[in-house]
């Protein structure tokens, strides 16, 4: 199960996001504030996800 918490846009590549449900993604911060902020840097990992 991945390690839910505040982890910082560096970190976002340590969590293992195949293994997130849809409430792990809700409450992701960096998904969030893709969703909210749309960074070109956060749609850039997104998008290559």
């Amino acid at each position: 199960m991945p390690i839910r918490g505040t982890y910082g846009r560096q970190n976002r590549f340590m969590k293992d996001f195949r293994l997130f449900n849809i409430y792990d993604f809700l409450m992701d911060e960096d998904f969030i504030r893709w969703v909210k902020e749309r960074r070109k840097e956060d749609n850039d990992f997104w998008n290559n996800w």
